[in-house]
């Protein structure tokens, strides 16, 4: 990859798994979320919704969504989330949290090891 690499940031996995018939609550909320993140895609690596793994055409419905968010803590990202329409509208019945180590992969710039100061 040319140009110079980002610069290491913690960062933190959001899966959520949508509730129940809640398709149309996300198409109303749809613009609303889009604004959201485009507004803040500094904070972002990478998001997007989730499919079921045996359907993942365009057409199949989604289930839930991942954020891998820029954080200083967990707190922090919770904060950041909740100003999301999706994440505040509570769609999701079910979340989890894992801190992320970016290491490898061209949203990193490819290999973070190298200048890493703790294991990938």
């Amino acid at each position: 990859m040319s140009g110079k690499p980002p610069e290491l940031r913690p960062a933190f996995v959001l899966l959520c798994r949508d509730a129940e018939s809640v398709a149309d609550a996300r198409q109303e909320l749809l613009s609303a979320h889009l604004d959201f993140v485009a507004a803040n895609i500094e904070r972002y690596l990478v998001a997007g919704p989730l499919r079921a793994a045996e359907d993942p055409s365009g057409d199949a419905p989604i289930i839930g969504s991942l954020f891998v968010v820029h954080a200083e803590d967990e707190a922090d990202l919770h904060a950041f989330m909740s100003g999301d329409p999706y994440y505040a509208s509570g769609i999701y019945a079910q979340t989890k949290v894992f801190a992320f180590n970016a290491a490898a992969g061209s949203a990193v710039g490819g290999i973070t090891w190298s200048r890493a100061t703790t294991n990938p």
